[in-house]
Parts: C-alpha cells; sequence; structure tokens
C-alpha cells in the first residue's frame, strides 16, 4: 500500500534533467543524416556515379569488409546481387577511365 501510493505520487514529477544541463554541441540524429548524405555527394562527385543505391553499396561494402572481415562485405554483395554486378560493372569502367587517364598523362610527359 505505501509503495503504490508512494508510484501514485512521483506520476506528477518530471523526471528528466535535459532541460538543466547545458549545450555540450553535440550533434543531433539529423547532423548525422547530414553529414551521411554529404559524404555521399562527394563519392557521387568524386566518382561520378548518379546512381545512389549503388554508391550505397560501395559504402556499406567498404565498412563491412573495413569491420568485419571480407567474408561480411562479400555476404553483403550476395544479398544484392543485382546492385552488386551493376557495381562491378561501374568499377571497371571508372577503373578504365583512370588507365586511360594516366595513360595519357605519361605520354604527355
Amino acid at each position: 500500500y505505501v509503495y503504490s501510493r508512494f508510484a501514485e505520487n512521483l506520476k506528477g514529477f518530471n523526471l528528466d534533467i535535459s532541460a538543466f544541463l547545458p549545450d555540450f554541441g553535440m550533434p543531433t540524429k539529423e547532423d548525422f543524416e547530414r553529414f551521411k548524405e554529404q559524404q555521399l555527394d562527394e563519392v557521387k562527385t568524386s566518382l561520378q556515379v548518379e546512381n545512389v543505391d549503388l554508391l550505397r553499396l560501395l559504402v556499406q561494402y567498404c565498412y563491412a569488409e573495413d569491420v568485419f572481415g571480407m567474408l561480411h562485405a562479400n555476404a553483403l554483395l550476395a544479398a544484392h546481387q543485382s546492385d552488386a554486378k551493376l557495381l562491378q560493372e561501374t568499377l571497371a569502367k571508372l577503373e578504365d577511365m583512370a588507365e586511360n587517364l594516366t595513360r595519357n598523362a605519361d605520354n604527355t610527359s
């Protein structure tokens, strides 16, 4: 009986202290989302790939390979086979372009 009355009386108190804490400048969830989109835009511009889904898959693949290893990264590609094939084709084209640029730069030197 005593506990139930005590619990009843606590309902009127707001124990959330966040209003009293100073702003530490910590990023919000929206800040992280905005940063993620900025990074994808930078990768999109530098790789000249317009398909955002392919870029997300590339970023996820690189993260998985770095954090969990090649087995996890390859499992990610296996789960997205059609996008993975398109990503491989796109990266192969970019690699060819880079080789041509390098070859042209060597010829002009």
